[in-house]
């Protein structure tokens, strides 16, 4: 799992955001997470990881959703249509 949450967090765009978001989510400091849980290492809980998939996800999503809007694509049934 650890290798899924270093791709999605290679792949969000304001990382201090994300870090905000677990550290609120999970009760502890910003520092903290960014040091050790999504720092070089990526030591993060068994029990964490799960969670920090998800903010990780959905992050990921709204990051494509506001990427297609600025865009100005819209997709219906899985055909990309040019507004």
């Amino acid at each position: 799992m650890i290798d899924n949450i270093k791709n999605l967090y290679s792949q969000v765009y304001d990382k201090t955001a994300v870090i905000n978001e677990v550290a609120n989510e999970l009760g502890l400091s910003p520092g903290s997470v960014r040091n050790n849980y999504l720092g070089r290492d990526f030591r993060i809980p068994e029990e964490n990881q799960e969670r920090v998939v998800t903010i990780l996800q959905n992050t990921l999503k709204h990051q494509i959703e506001s990427l297609k809007e600025a865009l100005g694509i819209e997709v219906v049934e899985h055909e990309t249509i040019q507004k």
